[in-house]
């Protein structure tokens, strides 16, 4: 049983490693972009919107290590209390 629950806890955080770095795109396969406008800058007030996906990341795979904490605490206590 040991062994299946950190199979788990692995499988969520590779599940979380390959969202964090897969590539998004905007447009479906041939299908050509429209030309936008570019500036060199976003406009004044807004983050940047990297920062904004870094932070969900971050966020995500504290969330993941903290729910990971919390199982198998609770597994120990269990365990514990059996003895």
């Amino acid at each position: 049983m040991r062994a299946a629950s950190r199979a788990i806890v692995i499988t969520l955080l590779g599940v979380l490693a390959l969202l964090a770095v897969a590539p998004v795109s905007s447009a479906l396969p041939g299908q050509e972009l429209a030309q936008q406008p570019t500036t060199s800058a976003p406009p004044a007030g807004q983050p940047p919107a990297a920062q904004e996906d870094r932070n969900r990341v971050t966020i995500g795979i504290i969330a993941v290590v903290l729910l990971g904490t919390v199982v198998i605490g609770r597994r120990i206590r269990k365990r514990a209390q059996k003895t």
